[in-house]
């Protein structure tokens, strides 16, 4: 069985604090810490995780371990795929209302595909401490916003300039 290297040189990681964990979910741990920026080396296979990262990290580090070692992701999985539909990930927008601090009805007034990719994103994050998940989800919201209200300012000048076409045209009429 292969060993898989990941992170930052160990020369760079200030504060170091070790830990050996017998697990099956490496990777996730790895892909987690990587998402919330914790400076670490890790060295992994499909049966253990040898980490060593900056202490000052410590609560990150432990959310993140407990939630990929609860058992609770695959128990979510699963209650999606009982979805009949293809909107099943729409049963976590409660979820990520409180990730984002917001308001189920705030999501759910958001276009269906911000509420799909907040809800898909959710899921992929879903191993990643709380604060990496709201920065995550919020920077979805700021891009579609951002998109929206340049297409908002690209309609008003459309539709300012047939006004003024129609009113041009009025006016050759006229005469």
């Amino acid at each position: 069985m292969s060993t898989i290297t990941s992170g930052t040189e160990l020369r760079h990681i200030q504060n170091r604090a070790y830990c050996r964990y017998d697990t099956a979910n490496a990777e996730r741990i790895v892909h987690a810490l990587d998402k919330g920026n914790v400076p670490h080396f890790a060295r992994y296979n499909q049966q253990a995780l040898s980490l060593t990262y900056d202490s000052s990290f410590q609560a990150v580090v432990d959310e993140i371990i407990t939630k990929t070692e609860s058992g609770d992701f695959e128990e979510l999985l699963l209650e999606i795929q009982d979805r009949k539909n293809a909107n099943g990930c729409r049963i976590l927008v409660p979820e990520v209302a409180d990730v984002l601090e917001m308001s189920v009805g705030a999501v759910n007034s958001r276009p269906d595909e911000m509420i799909d990719a907040l809800c898909l994103a959710y899921i992929k994050l879903w191993h990643c401490d709380k604060a990496t998940i709201k920065r995550e989800l919020s920077e979805i919201i700021c891009v579609n916003n951002f998109i929206e209200e340049k297409e908002e300012s690209v309609i008003r000048t459309l539709l300012e300039s047939k006004e003024q076409n129609i009113r041009e045209q009025e006016r050759s009429l006229q005469r």
